[in-house]
C-alpha cells in the first residue's frame, strides 16, 4: 500500500535584524543525490532545517572546495544527546545573484576520504551544469 503524502507549510522565524527583507531569504533545491543521502542517513526534518538555516545565515561561510568551481562544504553535527549522533558534510552551491542554493549531497564525515582530482573535476562539471541550467530555471 502506498504511503500517503503529507504536505506541510512552515514559516522560518528569525531575528528582525537578520531578515529585514523576506525577499532576501534563500530558495533551496535538493538534487537527487542529496535526497537519497538524507534518507540513507535517516536525518530528521529538524536536522534538515538546521542545515538550511546555517546556510541561510551566512551562505558564503563554508569554504569553496578547491577545483570545484564553487561547491562549498558545510560541516554539521546532529545533537549529541540523541542516539546515533552524526558528523555530516553537506555539499552545496550558492548563487547570490538569484538567492538560490543547490543542495548537492550529504556524507557522514567519518566516511569521507580526501577528494581526488577526478572527484573535484566531476564536481566542477556538476557546478557548471547547475550554472548553465540552474538557478533561474528553478522558478518554473
Amino acid at each position: 500500500m502506498a504511503k500517503e503524502l503529507v504536505w506541510e507549510r512552515r514559516a522560518l522565524v528569525c531575528p528582525k535584524h537578520l531578515c529585514e527583507d523576506p525577499k532576501e531569504l534563500l530558495t533551496f533545491i535538493q538534487l537527487d543525490d542529496y535526497t537519497a543521502s538524507f534518507l540513507r542517513l535517516q536525518l530528521t526534518d529538524d536536522e534538515q532545517r538546521a542545515i538550511e538555516t546555517a546556510i541561510m545565515m551566512n551562505p558564503t561561510l563554508a569554504p569553496v572546495i578547491e577545483g570545484t568551481g564553487g561547491i562549498r562544504e558545510l560541516q554539521v553535527s546532529t545533537p549529541k544527546n540523541t542516539p546515533g549522533s552524526l558528523h555530516i558534510s553537506a555539499f552545496y552551491a550558492y548563487f547570490p545573484e538569484t538567492g538560490k542554493v543547490a543542495l548537492i549531497d550529504l556524507f557522514q564525515t567519518e566516511d569521507l576520504e580526501p577528494m581526488t582530482v577526478e572527484e573535484r573535476a566531476t564536481l566542477k562539471e556538476l557546478f557548471e551544469e547547475i550554472q548553465e541550467y540552474g538557478p533561474e530555471a528553478w522558478d518554473s
